[in-house]
């Protein structure tokens, strides 16, 4: 099947039920519980079509009279109950999406109906094997499930200078623009265009609870604000950054949306450059664009882009990066494929800073795929004593919206 035919999915079957008055019905369940039709999406006791006084309560056909306990035939005794045979319809509506799929897909192809949820969008990872029937996969899950308006499938491609993934439509409408509350924050953004993963939202609540009302954050890889927003919630400073034109728009909404406008400074330029500017490490004639509140001290450093996030440590090799306080705690996210993935993404930032690191600590993120997954590296710098300067003469453009 290609094309969903929902009608073939129609068939009746002959049932055992119990006949009794429709006021006995819950003495009934309770005594005869072990033997009851237990279905999803099935009730388990429907109406007498020529006595409206009367009830049936389904049984399990798997469970003939023969099998019935002594308990459970005096139940139906009490009960007045008779033992007949009621013919139900089953439909496509009694059927779950697994079931469904699963008669759909050839044998041997794994069943998926599992995805993430942005909003009303349902977003699948479908494999190659399934690329043949996806629209039908789509249009099931958007069946069963009425939350859903809109199901997408992300390619193999990814937009390799923003970072996030392309999507085919695959059911429902064709609206992309996702709101998703977390936290007691709400974000607003155009999921075809940007980054987001619910499923880090656990890693986003972690991270905030570490830090303090009176910290500064430098969020270098911000996306639409996940870690930013709430951090401004909690009373944080927070100078968030992002490449991608389109994750900066979104971000400068939301900041907006969720009245943190005093405590979020959006900026939209490179990563090195936005880590080189607030720490001091060039020399910026728009510092003066960080107002209120910009000169506190830099207390962590997000760096939420697992791919790539640990090449940019390079910065810090530079001669001008020596006056960084050592109390700033860098918080690195990276993939790893290896059988220690914690020794793999010290090393890797070892092998960048060298002895510049301090002691490291480590947390599991998420696994990813078999055999990957995503680590968060947390650690110090130990290149100097020297403290570092009020960030208002340590700017950075920001690009203005309006």
């Amino acid at each position: 099947m290609l094309e969903l035919d929902r009608k073939a999915f129609t068939r009746s079957v002959l049932l055992p039920a119990i006949k009794v008055d429709a006021r006995q019905c819950n003495s009934l369940r309770k005594g005869i519980s072990r033997i009851i039709l237990k279905r999803p999406r099935i009730k388990d006791i429907v109406s007498e079509e020529s006595n409206s006084n009367k009830k049936l309560v389904l049984l399990d056909s798997s469970y003939d009279s023969d099998t019935w306990t002594v308990e459970e035939q005096q139940t139906i005794a009490n009960c007045k109950g008779e033992l007949v045979q009621h013919r139900l319809l089953i439909t496509y509506d009694h059927y779950s999406a697994d079931q469904i799929v699963g008669a759909i897909l050839p044998k041997g192809i794994e069943i998926t109906t599992s995805f993430e949820t942005v909003g009303h969008i349902a977003h699948l990872n479908l494999k190659e094997c399934h690329l043949p029937f996806q629209e039908l996969i789509g249009q099931v899950i958007l069946d069963k499930n009425p939350s859903i308006k809109t199901v997408v499938n992300k390619t193999d491609s990814i937009e390799e200078t923003f970072r996030f993934f392309k999507m085919d439509l695959l059911a429902g409408k064709d609206d992309m623009n996702a709101c998703v509350k977390q936290h007691g924050c709400t974000f607003e953004f155009d999921f075809s265009k940007v980054y987001w993963n619910s499923r880090l939202q656990t890693e986003h609540q972690r991270i905030v609870d570490i830090l303090k009302p009176s910290d500064t954050v430098c969020d270098v890889f911000a996306g639409v604000g996940p870690f930013a927003i709430p951090a401004a919630k909690k009373g944080c400073i927070v100078h968030a950054n992002d490449l991608n034109p389109e994750s900066f728009k979104a971000l400068s909404h939301n900041i907006d949306l969720n009245k943190v406008n005093n405590k979020v400074y959006p900026y939209n330029v490179d990563g090195r450059d936005f880590l080189r500017d607030i720490f001091g490490m060039t020399i910026n004639t728009d510092a003066a664009e960080l107002k209120k509140g910009a000169a506190s001290k830099v207390n962590h450093v997000i760096m939420n882009l697992p791919a790539i996030a640990i090449e940019f440590l390079d910065v810090f090799n530079s001669t001008s990066s020596h006056d960084i306080d050592e109390n700033v705690t860098f918080h690195c996210y990276c993939f790893s494929k290896k059988d220690n993935p914690f020794k793999d993404a010290e090393e890797r930032v070892r092998r960048i800073l060298g002895t510049k690191v301090g002691e490291c600590s480590m947390h599991l993120v998420r696994n990813v795929a078999p055999r990957k997954v995503m680590v968060c590296i947390s650690f110090k710098l130990l290149n100097s004593n020297c403290p570092q300067e009020d960030l208002c003469r340590k700017g950075i453009k920001r690009k203005a919206d309006d």
